[in-house]
Order: C-alpha cells, then structure tokens, then sequence
C-alpha cells in the first residue's frame, strides 16, 4: 500500500515539476529579454531551482498528506475524481495563466523588434508567427486546452483523448523541430 502510494506520489510531483519547470524556462526568457537584456552575468539559478523543484515537492508532499489522512482508499492510482486533486491542479494552472502572461509580453516585444528593422510585410508576418507557436509550445501554453474534456459526443471524446495523450507528451520535439528543424540560419 504505501509502496503504490508513494509512486503516486512521485508522479503526482514529476506531474507538477514539469509544469513548473516551464515556468521557470518562462522566467527566465522573460528575466532576458525584459528586465536585464545586456547584463546576463548573474542568473538566479538558486531561486530556479526552488520554483522547479521546491515548490512541487511542497505541493505533492501537501497533496499526498491531505490524501493520507483524508481520502480512505488503499492506493491513489484513482484520485482525479477526488476533491483534493485541485491540491495539484490549481498550481499548475497558476503557473500556465503566469506563462501566458509572460508569453503575451514577449510577443509584443518580439513585435516591436520586428517592426522596426527595414523586413518585408509579409517576412515580418512569418517570423512574428513563428516565435509565437514556438513560445506557445515552450512555455506550456497548450497544455490549458486539456483542463476540462468535450462532453458533446462520443467522436469528440475520443478524438480529445488521442489529442490529450500525444500532444502534451511531444512538446520537446516540437519545440526542437520548430528552433532546429525549421530554423533557417
């Protein structure tokens, strides 16, 4: 029992850290290109590990304590349906509305970059999209999409579920086929 409830756990946490790790690539795009764009010297590598690790160890240990004492069930592997599962959710989705903002203020200055400099119309068009679907995949932005499911049919359902379990799970190959694959430079 307490061997099945500790791996979940530990998925709960590896769940949480890779959200928050996204976080923490948004940060510090953010700290580069917003707050010190020519003093790079000194990162806050120290406050980064926190956020990607101490953080989602704080919110699982919270989770799997609440769930100890307060869900009765031998092991957790069911626990989307319990009430405390919004213990791990609710930071997640705190971190992807923060990325989301950043995302938004990086957009307008990858715009206004772009618009000044003597670029064609269209290229300029290309490359603001470009950065954009990028940063939508680094930072974690779709992953807001599969907070709640389509309950219309059962096409949609399916077709929802395909899209849950593969797209999420693909973001470092998209993210690499975008900056490397598609990188003309």
């Amino acid at each position: 029992e307490w061997i099945c409830r500790a791996l979940i756990t530990l998925q709960q946490l590896s769940y949480v850290a890779n959200f928050y790790w996204m976080l923490v690539e948004g940060l510090y795009l953010h700290l580069i290109l917003v707050l010190r764009p020519f003093d790079n010297e000194k990162v806050p590598s120290l406050f980064f590990y926190f956020i990607g690790w101490v953080i989602p160890l704080m919110i699982a240990v919270a989770w799997a304590l609440v769930m100890h004492f307060e869900h009765e069930v031998s092991c957790w592997t069911n626990n989307s349906q319990s009430p405390y599962i919004f213990i791990i959710y609710a930071p997640i989705i705190f971190a992807l509305v923060v990325n989301f903002l950043i995302l938004m203020n990086l957009v307008r200055i990858i715009i206004s970059k772009l618009c000044t400099g003597q670029v064609a119309e269209q290229r300029r068009i290309c490359r603001t999209i470009k950065s954009t679907l990028v940063l939508v995949f680094l930072l974690g932005i779709i992953n807001l999409v599969f907070f709640t499911s389509p309950s219309a049919n059962i096409g949609t359902t399916l077709a929802y579920r395909y899209i849950n379990a593969i797209l999420p799970y693909c973001q470092g190959i998209i993210v690499s086929f975008l900056y490397c694959g598609m990188n003309a430079e």
